[in-house]
């Protein structure tokens, strides 16, 4: 719980409240990500779905994915997103995976109509002094699109996440190969690249 005194955040062990800001301005976006005080890996989600406020780390635990960039689905009444480089899924309350993967969740309070999200630093929706991330975790993207033509897409990466989704390589072989030509841009339909 918060501390009962006006400080934005309360300590209780290693862990605080960082006040993140009101709910009725944070609800108009459905992902937002928190820089940490202690640098670029303990990032965390907040998402906004169905009413309700999640958060969860922002780096995927299978390589490091960007997950507020990730699409979130709602199956049997489980909301859960997708990671947008391997395509693998959190539920949104408990980090839980259908793999043996266990994404950190952390807890979301709301109070006098603002949010709060218990972790182990601050957390801030601006990047703290000294901060060298520009992009949001999009290191990825943003070295396939130096090598290759402009894509219609939103970004060359959620084109190669969209074709591995359709294409569901069967073998480890055939996933590397796939990956291989969809990094040099020779698995790219013209069809798809400006003129």
């Amino acid at each position: 719980m918060a501390s009962g005194s006006n400080d934005d955040e309360g300590n209780t062990e290693d862990v605080c409240w960082s006040l993140i800001g009101s709910a009725s301005e944070l609800s108009k976006k459905r992902c937002r990500l928190m820089y940490s005080s202690l640098g670029h890996d303990s990032d965390v989600c907040l998402f906004f779905v169905n009413g309700e406020f999640f958060a969860m780390d922002a780096r995927c635990a299978h390589a490091g994915g960007p997950l507020c960039e990730g699409d979130i689905e709602e199956a049997n009444g489980v909301l859960k997103v997708f990671c947008p480089w391997h395509d693998y899924e959190f539920e949104l309350r408990t980090g839980k995976s259908g793999t043996s993967l266990q994404q950190q969740v952390h807890e979301v309070k709301l109070e006098d109509g603002n949010v709060y999200v218990k972790h182990t630093s601050r957390l801030s929706l601006l990047p703290f002094s000294g901060d060298q991330k520009t992009d949001n975790l999009k290191p990825a993207a943003s070295s396939i699109s130096r090598n290759c033509h402009s894509v219609l897409h939103k970004s060359t990466t959620d084109y190669g996440v969209l074709g591995l989704r359709r294409i569901r390589p069967t073998t480890f072989h055939d996933y590397v190969a796939i990956s291989h030509k969809f990094k040099t841009c020779s698995i790219i339909p013209k069809h798809f690249v400006k003129t």
